[in-house]
């Protein structure tokens, strides 16, 4: 099956070839993501930037390992524009919530979580 955020080949592949230890980070991910957004969401509001930017680049390497390079780019925007000072990234959190929602749903549905 073909999927729109990430990569379910590669993503087994990142994890030594070991679709437990994918299966693992896949629920790891699913455990913390709606609190991550939560968390992203809320310093977003108060503008605090730096709590945005560091909830950005914690997101990365998970981003990597799933191959949902789409996601990765896009919080390497919003780590890279938070580290630049800028404030008016409303759209972005929209898409990349959107995006990560789409993302759990995925890997729940290809890792049976």
């Amino acid at each position: 099956m073909k999927y729109t955020y990430f990569d379910r080949e590669e993503f087994i592949r990142q994890a030594a070839d070991n679709e437990d230890v994918a299966r693992q980070v896949a629920q790891l991910y699913h455990r913390d993501i709606a609190q991550d957004l939560s968390a992203m969401e809320a310093a977003f509001a108060e503008q605090n930037m730096e709590a945005v930017r560091r909830l950005a680049h914690k997101s990365k390497s998970g981003f990597i390992i799933m191959g949902a390079s789409e996601l990765y780019q896009l919080a390497l925007s919003i780590e890279s524009r938070c580290k630049n000072g800028e404030t008016d990234l409303k759209e972005d959190l929209i898409k990349f919530r959107q995006m990560c929602e789409g993302l759990d749903g995925e890997v729940v549905e290809a890792f049976k979580i």
